[in-house]
């Protein structure tokens, strides 16, 4: 099986031209799949799994995407 096992991942991923290639490193020079990925995106990811820590500052709050 490919990608990450187990429990405490998070994966962000786009659709399109090369999603799914399933290749260990992108040979792609533009790298669209992860430019096709927002900065919203992480930082809601990113906030998401800090809020599932025990302790968390209440200042962090999700953007739109």
């Amino acid at each position: 099986v490919w990608g990450p096992r187990g429990g405490g991942h998070t994966v962000l991923q786009a659709t399109g031209g090369c999603h799914g290639c399933r290749q260990d490193a992108c040979y792609r020079p533009t790298h669209e799949c992860m430019d096709a990925i927002s900065v919203g995106e992480v930082f809601n990811a990113a906030i998401k799994i800090l809020s599932e820590q025990p302790s968390r500052p209440s200042s962090l709050t999700p953007r739109p995407s």
